[in-house]
């Protein structure tokens, strides 16, 4: 399945957002879980911003997706996500796996 996500601010921690970003994953993830991801400055935590994201909707030079393979710890700080991440006020990275 393909995923959104925004990356967390390196100068706001709890911060979220900027550009949706796409991955595939075959964790069950939900609206606001907080996921680890490897990217090309190590490894950083995201926000799902979006689910079962149609493949049409995935700019084709990005294909193959990188993938989502493990969920973030739970922070010590309040989240924040910006209004046009399409999750604002969803924030589930506590929910029961």
């Amino acid at each position: 399945m393909i995923f959104s996500v925004k990356f967390e601010s390196r100068d706001l921690p709890g911060t979220f957002a900027g550009k949706n970003y796409h991955y595939e994953s075959a964790l069950p993830l939900v609206l606001g879980d907080l996921v680890k991801i490897e990217t090309q400055y190590g490894q950083s935590v995201a926000i799902v911003t979006g689910v079962n994201i149609p493949d049409g909707n995935v700019d084709a030079r990005y294909q193959p997706l990188k993938s989502i393979k493990e969920y973030a710890e739970q922070p010590a700080y309040p989240i924040h996500s910006d209004s046009s991440s399409g999750c604002a006020g969803v924030v589930s990275p506590f929910r029961n796996r």
